[in-house]
């Protein structure tokens, strides 16, 4: 396992790496705000995880500010 280290808020800056809650599941993507949409978008190639565009289903939740690999502990 990968570990996040997250602080929580509810804002986040163009580029930062957000968890959100979105249809009752928590994601780790990408926020972008660019010309006032903002979207959520996987740093992933894999096209079963597609960018997400913020509406009301979708809340964040915080920041990650660090990743911390499984082998630390």
């Amino acid at each position: 396992f990968t570990y996040a280290l997250v602080r929580q808020t509810r804002t986040a800056e163009h580029g930062d790496v957000v968890v959100a809650l979105y249809k009752d599941e928590l994601t780790i993507k990408i926020y972008e705000n660019a010309h006032g949409i903002e979207i959520l978008r996987p740093r992933s190639n894999d096209a079963s995880y597609g960018a997400i565009v913020l509406t009301q289903l979708c809340d964040i939740k915080g920041v990650v500010v660090a990743i911390l690999p499984s082998n630390l502990y």
